[in-house]
C-alpha cells in the first residue's frame, strides 16, 4: 500500500504526508474542524431531545443546559446503552474466543487430543485477557462512550498504554479524524485537551516554558494550556505520535505503534462511505423525538393552564362573593347558583388527540430503543415465548450497530489488551497465524455456545436413531465430555477424573457385574444343597428307630 493519505479516494482529503508532518498540530486540528462542523451540529441537535449535558452547544454552563419536556429520549439512550454494554462485554464470560486455524494446528500439534488440550489453555488465557480489561475502570468509560455513539455517532476511545493507565474517551468537540475512505480506517487522529498549570507534567512544563521565554512571558501560574496530539499513519503501517503544547513540541513524546497496539480507537456509530464522521442512532428517529418535544411541551402548558381555577362572579347577581369565600366548607349561603361559575379550557377533544398522538410516538421511540414497556404487551396473560420473540425481532434492529461494534470496538479492545500483556509477560505470545481472537457476542454470536448446542444435538440425535448404547461404541467419551466443557467455558481443571481413574473404576465395574450375575445361581445351587441335606438328615433317625409293638 502506498502513503495512507494517497490512498483516500475523495480528492477533499488527499494530502502529502511529509507537508502534514512540517505543519503543527493545532494547524491540523483547526483544519478538519469545518468538515466536523455539521457532524457535530447534528450531534448537539440530538444531546439536546435525549441527554443535553452530554453534548452541549458551544458556551453553554452546566446550569444553562437546556432541559426537555419529555424524557423518552433520555430513558431509551441509557436503556439501550445499558443492554448494548452488557451484550457487548458480557461480565461472567469472556465475549471474544481465541480460535485456532485446524489446518495449522494439524501442523503445530498432530497428536491425538492435542486440540482439547489447546482449548484449555486459551480458555485460560482468554480468562486471563478478560480480568484486564475489566480493571482501569473500563465498564464506566464504555457506557460513556456508547450513550456518545448512539447520541453524537462519534467518541475515541483511548486504550491505556500500560497496566495502571485509565481508559479516557474524547468527545466529539475535542478530536479530529480522517479516513481511508477505501477501508474506513482512520489514517489521521488529532485530539485536543486543557491542561491547568499545576497538573502539568515535567515535560510540559518544560515545553510550556521554553514557549513563554520566546513569547517574553515569565509566569504560567494559574493558567491554561491546550495539549495537542497527533497520530499518523505512515506508509509502513506505522502509527507515529507527537504531542505539541503551547506550540511547542513535547521532549519525549514522539513514539510508534502498531495497528494492534494504536491507543486510539475513532469509534463510529453507523458508518456512511466517503465520510470521516458517523451517524448516531439518536438522528435516525430524530423526527419522531422533534415530535413528540413539541406534543410533550403543548400537553404541559395546556395541562398547566387547564389546571389554573378560577371563578367567574356575575356581577349583576344576587350572591356575596366575599361571603363565600369566607364561608367554611358545608356553609349556607345565600345565593343564586348561576351567579358563580368555574372557568373551563372546554379544549379535551383538542387534548385527546395531541395526547394519542404524543403517545403514538412515544410507542414507536421505545420499541427503537428495546425498552421493556414496548416488548411487552398489555395483558394478564402474556407468554415467556411471546416476550422472547418479540425481544428477538427488536434487536434486529440493532444488526448494523452490532456489526460496526465488534469489528471496530471489541475486536480492537482484545487486541490491545493481549499485545499489552503479552509485552509484560503476563500471557504466553501466541502466533497469529495459528490463533486468532474472534468476536462471539450479538446476535448471532458464534462460539462455544453455539459448539456446545450442536454437540448435544450430536448426541441426542445418535442416541435416538441408533440407541442409547451407540455413544460408547463410536464417541470418545472422554473427549467428548472435554470438549463439552471447554464449549461451555467451565474450567476442566481437577473436574474430571484421570484415565488411570477411570480405567480402574471400568474394571471394578466390571468384577461387581460378574458377582452380581454369578451370585444368584450360586445362593441358588447353595440353597437347593442345603435342602437336600436336611431332608437326609431327617431321614437318618426315622430308619433307625425300632418298629412300633
Amino acid at each position: 500500500m502506498a502513503s495512507a493519505y494517497a490512498s483516500v479516494s475523495d480528492g477533499s482529503h488527499e494530502s502529502d504526508l511529509a507537508e502534514s508532518r512540517n505543519s503543527s498540530l493545532a494547524s491540523k486540528y483547526e483544519s478538519r474542524t469545518s468538515d466536523r462542523g455539521p457532524f457535530l451540529a447534528r450531534a448537539r441537535q440530538c444531546s439536546a431531545l435525549t441527554l443535553p449535558y452530554l453534548m452541549p452547544q458551544t458556551g453553554t454552563a452546566a446550569t444553562d443546559l437546556a432541559t426537555p419536556f419529555q424524557s423518552t429520549g433520555a430513558r431509551g439512550v441509557n436503556n439501550l446503552a445499558a443492554k448494548l454494554l452488557l451484550a457487548l462485554f458480557p461480565p461472567n464470560a469472556p465475549f471474544f474466543r481465541l480460535t485456532v486455524d485446524p489446518f495449522a494446528l494439524e501442523k503445530v500439534a498432530p497428536v491425538a487430543g492435542a486440540q482439547s488440550e489447546i482449548e484449555k489453555s486459551l480458555v485460560k488465557i482468554e480468562g486471563a485477557v478478560q480480568r484486564d480489561i475489566e480493571k482501569d475502570n473500563f465498564r464506566v468509560t464504555s457506557f460513556e462512550a456508547l450513550k456518545h455513539l448512539l447520541i453524537c455517532g462519534n467518541v475515541l476511545h483511548r486504550y491505556p498504554a500500560k497496566n495502571g493507565d485509565c481508559h479516557r474517551v474524547f468527545h466529539m468537540d475535542s478530536y479530529v479524524v480522517e479516513r481511508d475512505h477505501s477501508t474506513g480506517n482512520p489514517v489521521l487522529i488529532v485530539t485536543k485537551e486543557t491542561v491547568r498549570e499545576e497538573s502539568l507534567t515535567p515535560a510540559l512544563r518544560a515545553a510550556v516554558l521554553a514557549a513563554n521565554a520566546s513569547g517574553g512571558e515569565e509566569s504560567i501560574d494559574g493558567k491554561e494550556f491546550d495539549l495537542y496530539t497527533g497520530y499518523f499513519l505512515n506508509d509502513s503501517q506505522q502509527w507515529e505520535t507527537h504531542q505539541e503544547i503551547a506550540g511547542e513540541s513535547v521532549p519525549g513524546s514522539d513514539g510508534t505503534y502498531t495497528i494492534d497496539t494504536m491507543p486510539c480507537l475513532a469509534l463510529r456509530g453507523l458508518s456512511i462511505s466517503g465520510e470521516d464522521w458517523g451517524r448516531s442512532y439518536v438522528e435516525e428517529y430524530l423526527g419522531d423525538l422533534q415530535s413528540l418535544e413539541g406534543l410533550a411541551q403543548a400537553l404541559v402548558e395546556g395541562a398547566a393552564a387547564a389546571a389554573r381555577l378560577l371563578f367567574l362572579v356575575n356581577p349583576n347577581g344576587l350572591t356575596d362573593a366575599k361571603e363565600c369565600t369566607k364561608a367554611q366548607n358545608g356553609a349556607f349561603v345565600e345565593g343564586v347558583e348561576g351567579d358563580i361559575t368555574v372557568l373551563q379550557m372546554q379544549k379535551f377533544a383538542d387534548f385527546q388527540v395531541a395526547g394519542n398522538t404524543a403517545n403514538q410516538i412515544k410507542s414507536d421511540l421505545e420499541r427503537a430503543f428495546i425498552m421493556n414497556s414496548a416488548v411487552q404487551r398489555a395483558g394478564e396473560r402474556v407468554t415467556a415465548e411471546e416476550i422472547r420473540y418479540v425481544a428477538q425481532e427488536l434487536e434486529q434492529i440493532l444488526g448494523g450497530t452490532y456489526s460496526i461494534l465488534s469489528k471496530e470496538y471489541q475486536l480492537p479492545i482484545v487486541t490491545r489488551a493481549m499485545a499489552r500483556m503479552t509485552k509484560e509477560n503476563r500471557i504466553p505470545k501466541l502466533p497469529k497465524d495459528v490463533v486468532s481472537p474472534s468476536i462471539i457476542t450479538g446476535i448471532e454470536a458464534l462460539g462455544r455456545g453455539n459448539d456446545m448446542n450442536r454437540m448435544a444435538m450430536a448426541g441426542q440425535a445418535l442416541a435416538t436413531i441408533l440407541g442409547p448404547g451407540v455413544m460408547n461404541t463410536f464417541v470418545n467419551l472422554p473427549e467428548f465430555v472435554k470438549r463439552f466443557f471447554v464449549s461451555a467455558q467451565v474450567p476442566i481443571d481437577n473436574l474430571l477424573k484421570d484415565p488411570a481413574v477411570l480405567a480402574q473404576e471400568q474394571q471394578q465395574q466390571n468384577t461387581n457385574a460378574v458377582v452380581h450375575n454369578v451370585a444368584p445361581e450360586v445362593v441358588k445351587q447353595i440353597g437347593q444343597h442345603s435342602q437336600m441335606m436336611l431332608a437326609a438328615q431327617q431321614q437318618q433317625p426315622q430308619q433307625g428307630a425300632p418298629a412300633p409293638q
